[in-house]
């Protein structure tokens, strides 16, 4: 008995928008596809002390649910989920792991954006945790 393929988290969102973003069988195409979403973060590379909070800010191109991963190495630390309006908007990551200030270091802010229509946008920052 063959064993079921297992994807990728990423393959997951990508297989996700493909099937939101397709017509259903049979129906006929819109006339218009939807603009591209878009995001950007506003600074790609971010400061803070141990412990302080740490605000990021983005512009959206339109309303998307967004998740920002904030990550050491290949190991997710912090998740933040927010929706969003088009145009700027922030989400502030408090500087702690669970009770703890966030060691001193180098993290990667991976930010994500998913509208309704299943298109996704995607950007990050260098975050440095001084002592």
């Amino acid at each position: 008995m063959p064993t079921p393929a297992v994807l990728s988290r990423a393959a997951s969102w990508a297989l996700a928008a493909l099937l939101l973003a397709a017509p259903a069988a049979g129906a006929a195409a819109t006339a218009t596809a939807p603009s591209p979403l878009t995001l950007k973060l506003d600074r790609t590379v971010l400061a803070a002390k141990a412990g302080a909070e740490v605000p990021i800010a983005f512009r959206v191109g339109r309303a998307a649910s967004m998740v920002v991963r904030i990550k050491t190495g290949p190991r997710t630390v912090e998740i933040l989920r927010s929706s969003a309006k088009a145009g700027h908007g922030s989400v502030t990551w408090d500087g702690m792991l669970g009770a703890k200030a966030a060691a001193a270091g180098r993290y990667r802010v991976a930010a994500y954006a998913v509208a309704a229509d299943g298109a996704t946008a995607r950007a990050s920052a260098t975050l440095t945790i001084a002592p």
